[in-house]
């Protein structure tokens, strides 16, 4: 059975000609003209820039001084634009496709009875979507209060309230955020504390738009990757969470795990682990050079281009020499010791990145877990996704 692995999904997307759709007569705008117009002054509960579409401009546009072909060239104009950016995301290019259902949705909003309705079914259909809107506005909201310490923040937030006691609210808020859970003002938590509400806002709004990037549906339920949480999320037919598991990600620093979509086609167990050129030049090599049984203690063995043996346990200066050159390979055969665990789950993509289990649980227990090479492990008998 076939699944999508979302880690996300990037989408290259032209400018749609403007075909005008009848938004004004003599008599004034349409009912239809009416609701998008609204919607347009409305964008930011959405996570987008109402003046985008020329909002201001047309609230109130007086008809009668307007040529009406050119009035509903420039409406049908921002109404192509708002709905691509409700559905697709803000692109600055769009493919023929996108470019052709856009076309439909406009004229389709120029006839609604309901245009409001419409417009809502252009929104992902998860449910973190919907959190992360309610989420928006109320942090639109906090973010015209005053709070001037740590303690007035944590009551502005919502994590200190009624009886609830300090440490109590300093360990909700820790968690809220992905924080060690100290129950003191530590060092990070200050620094989470202290990041402007408007900060907040703006990753909100940025989160909106990185879901509105995603598949629309899928072939089977989908895994999600949410790399920052450091989560798998196994999702149903109803895009609810089914299975929820700790991950391991790409460190944050040049070896980010990247973010793409892709379908799962077959699984692999007790494999061996070839390691990239890459790891056993930078990190084998020096690690076989400190240690001369390393090879054998870690089930390594070095063999060359055409897979024949080279040495399983000694490690002379020509075979590391052979290592840093590239003209010797370095694999880890099956078993307990290997990297990859024993099972390896393959969706091809261009990035070269897969899961696969890993015997290194012990990161697990780390609040912050970006230790891999660019890498997604997971919690079960531990699932990576490697970036070669």
């Amino acid at each position: 059975m076939a699944h999508r692995i979302c880690l996300n999904m990037l989408l290259i997307v032209a400018s749609l000609p403007a075909t005008p759709a009848l938004w004004f007569q003599k008599g004034g705008p349409t009912q239809q003209a009416h609701s998008l117009i609204e919607a347009f002054a409305a964008a930011d509960d959405k996570g987008l820039d109402p003046e985008d579409y020329h909002a201001s401009e047309w609230i109130g546009v007086n008809v009668a001084k307007q040529n009406d072909d050119a009035l509903n060239r420039a409406f049908t104009a921002d109404a192509e634009r708002y709905a691509g950016d409700r559905r697709f995301g803000r692109m600055p290019v769009r493919t023929p496709q996108m470019n052709a259902e856009i076309g439909k949705i406009v004229c389709a909003l120029a006839i609604s009875a309901d245009p409001g309705e419409l417009l809502n079914n252009l929104d992902p259909r998860f449910p973190a979507y919907r959190r992360t809107l309610k989420a928006l506005n109320q942090y639109r909201r906090l973010a015209q209060a005053n709070a001037p310490d740590a303690e007035a923040r944590l009551r502005l937030f919502g994590d200190l309230q009624g009886n609830v006691q300090l440490t109590d609210a300093i360990r909700h808020f820790q968690l809220r955020h992905g924080l060690a859970i100290t129950g003191t003002m530590d060092r990070p938590t200050l620094l989470a504390l202290n990041v402007p509400v408007t900060h907040r806002v703006r990753q909100l709004e940025l989160t909106l738009e990185r879901w509105r990037w995603a598949p629309r549906s899928f072939s089977y339920p989908p895994i999600v990757v949410n790399i920052p949480e450091f989560e798998l999320h196994a999702l149903d037919e109803h895009n609810r969470t089914a299975l929820q598991m700790k991950v391991v990600v790409g460190r944050a620093l040049g070896r980010r795990t990247p973010l793409f979509e892709a379908e799962m086609q077959y699984v692999i167990f007790n494999l061996w682990w070839e390691v990239p050129p890459s790891i056993a030049r930078r990190e084998l090599a020096p690690q076989f050079a400190r240690s001369a049984d390393a090879l054998r203690k870690e089930d390594y063995e070095v063999v060359r281009r055409d897979g024949s043996l080279v040495s399983r346990e000694a490690m002379s200066p020509d075979v590391l020499q052979g290592i840093r050159s590239g003209e010797y390979r370095v694999r880890q055969a099956p078993g307990a010791k290997n990297a990859l665990g024993s099972v390896k789950f393959i969706f091809p993509n261009p990035h070269n990145v897969y899961l696969h289990g890993t015997p290194a649980t012990e990161l697990f227990s780390r609040t912050r877990r970006d230790f891999s090479h660019g890498c997604i492990r997971e919690n079960a008998e531990t699932i990576e996704a490697r970036h070669l």
